[in-house]
C-alpha cells in the first residue's frame, strides 16, 4: 500500500492458485476502488515512491510472461513505473536472468534493485544488485553472492545513513543477514550482528533514525543507529506474521505499528513497550501511514480479506482471555466447552484443514455459556477442525490457546 496525497495506490495478490493472473494494482480514490493494470506476475509486494519524478516503481516478483522459442518465463524479470498525473504504466522486461525482483529503492543517485537470478542456465541461483540510471529503461549489474549479498537470493534493498543495506540469503528457506555498501552499491561488508539472525521477507524500515529489521524468529527487532550500534528488542508474548512483507508503520505522532501473528495491531515508542489497537480474527499483513486521512491503513488477507482505517487516537484496547476449550463426541455430535469468563461471548470457527490462515473466513457460530455442539458431524467421513475465540462487549477478540479436531475414516471392505 501506498498513500499518494488523497489517494491511496493498493497491490494485491493471489499466487496460488492465480500462478498467472495473481497480481492487481489498484486506487483508493473518493471511497472508491479502481483498478488500473494487472502485471504478469504471481503475486504484490511493494510499492516505492519516486517524489522528485512524481513516480510509483514496483518490482514484479515473479513473472509470468510467456517464454521466448527455447527459453523460459525466467530470462528477463520486470519492474514497473506507474505515472499518477497521467495514469500511465511503462512495463520493463529488461533484468537479465532475473527470477525474482523482490525491492527497490529510489536514491538520488539512482534506482536500486535486489533480486534473485540464475547464472544463464536455470540452476545456478545468486543474489544480485542492478542500478539503473534512467528511471528503469535499463540496469547496470553492480553485485552478485561474490559480493557477499546472498548465495541464494537478495531479499530487499533500502538507503540509510548514507550508504545501501540489503538483505541476504544463501540457501532456500535459511535464515538471513544484512550487508552494507558505502559505495553505491559495488562492494559489500556483511553485519555480524544480523548473520543469519534476520528475517528474509519482512521489509528492513527505518524508524527514529535507526535500522529495523525484524528477527529470523519473529519475536523481537534488531536495530541498528546512526552511530552503528545495534540493540536487540524482545516483544513481550507474540510474534510478526511470517508472511508480512511490510508489517511496519509510523503515523505523524512518531509511533511505531505493527502487526502481529495473533491477529493484532500493536504500537510502540521504544520498540520495548507496545500497546494493543487492534485485537482481531483478521489476518493483517501489511500496514501503512496515509497522512491526508491521519489514518493507519491495515490489510488482512484471505477470502474475506479487507482493507481498513485505523484512527491514530484510538485508545489502547485490552484483548479478553482466551478460552481453553476441550472437546469430546457424545453419539452422533462434537461437543465443545470450555471455562467461561463474565460478560464474553465466544466465536466457533469450523475448517476440514487444520491451517486457520485468515480464521474470519472460517468463521462459523457464536455461542454463549461454555459449551457449544456441532450436532450430527461426528459420523461424517473425513476431519473437521475447531478453534475458540472470546469477544467482549467492545468486539475486541481473544487470541487461540489450541486447535481441536475430529477425525472419522470410512472402511471399505478389501482383498
Amino acid at each position: 500500500m501506498l498513500p499518494w496525497n488523497t489517494d491511496l495506490y493498493l497491490g494485491f495478490g493471489k499466487a496460488r492458485p492465480g500462478e498467472f493472473n495473481g497480481s492487481l494494482f489498484a486506487k483508493f480514490q473518493n471511497e472508491t476502488l479502481t483498478a488500473i493494470y494487472q502485471p504478469s506476475e504471481q503475486g504484490f509486494i511493494d510499492m516505492t515512491p519516486d517524489y522528485a519524478e512524481s513516480i510509483i516503481h514496483f518490482p514484479g516478483p515473479d513473472p509470468t510472461d510467456p517464454a521466448q522459442s527455447g527459453g523460459s518465463q525466467w530470462d528477463w524479470g520486470n519492474t514497473y513505473v506507474y505515472t499518477p498525473t497521467v495514469s500511465s504504466i511503462t512495463k520493463h522486461r529488461n533484468l537479465p536472468n532475473v527470477i525474482h525482483t523482490w525491492g527497490e529503492e529510489s536514491t538520488a543517485e539512482g534506482l536500486y534493485a535486489a533480486v534473485s537470478s540464475h547464472q544463464g542456465d536455470y540452476k545456478t541461483w545468486t543474489g544480485e544488485v542492478f542500478r539503473s540510471d534512467d528511471l528503469g529503461d535499463s540496469w547496470t549489474r553492480l553485485a552478485n553472492k561474490d559480493e557477499g549479498i546472498g548465495v541464494y537470493r537478495t531479499y530487499d534493498i533500502i538507503d540509510f545513513n548514507n550508504a545501501l543495506y540489503v538483505i541476504w540469503n544463501d540457501w532456500l528457506n535459511g535464515p538471513c543477514g544484512i550487508s552494507r555498501s558505502t559505495d553505491g552499491g559495488y562492494h559489500w561488508t556483511r553485519l555480524s550482528d544480523f548473520s543469519y539472525l534476520t528475517n528474509c521477507r519482512s521489509r528492513l524500515f527505518v524508524y527514529n533514525n535507526q535500522l529495523l529489521a525484524l528477527k529470523v524468529s519473529q519475536d523481537g527487532i534488531l536495530a541498528l543507529n546512526s552511530s552503528g550500534v545495534v540493540t536487540s528488542h524482545a516483544f513481550p508474548g507474540f510474534q510478526v506474521q511470517s508472511w508480512a512483507y511490510n508489517p511496519f508503520a509510523i503515523d505523524g505522532q512518531d509511533r511505531l505499528y505493527m502487526v502481529t501473528e495473533d491477529d493484532r495491531i500493536v504500537r510502540t515508542t521504544d520498540l520495548d513497550t507496545w500497546q494493543t489497537l487492534v485485537a482481531s480474527d483478521r489476518d493483517f499483513i501489511t500496514l501503512s501511514y496515509w497522512p491526508d486521512q491521519d489514518a493507519i491503513i491495515a490489510g488482512d488477507r484471505g477470502l474475506a480479506g479487507r482493507i481498513w482505517r485505523l484512527n491514530p487516537d484510538a485508545s489502547p484496547v485490552t484483548q479478553p482471555p482466551a478460552p481453553v476449550p476441550s472437546m469430546m463426541v457424545a453419539g452422533g455430535d462434537v461437543v465443545i466447552n470450555w471455562d467461561p469468563a463474565t460478560s464474553l461471548t465466544y466465536r466457533i470457527y469450523r475448517n476440514s484443514q487444520p491451517e486457520f490462515i485468515g480464521p474470519v473466513q472460517y468463521f462459523h457460530e457464536s455461542a454463549n455459556g461454555n459449551r457449544w455442539t456441532d450436532a450430527g458431524v461426528a459420523q461424517e467421513v473425513g476431519a473437521i477442525y475447531y478453534q475458540v475465540r472470546s469477544q467482549n462487549t467492545p468486539g475486541d477478540i481473544s487470541d487461540v490457546t489450541k486447535t481441536l479436531g475430529k477425525f472419522s475414516f470410512a472402511i471399505e471392505p478389501g482383498m
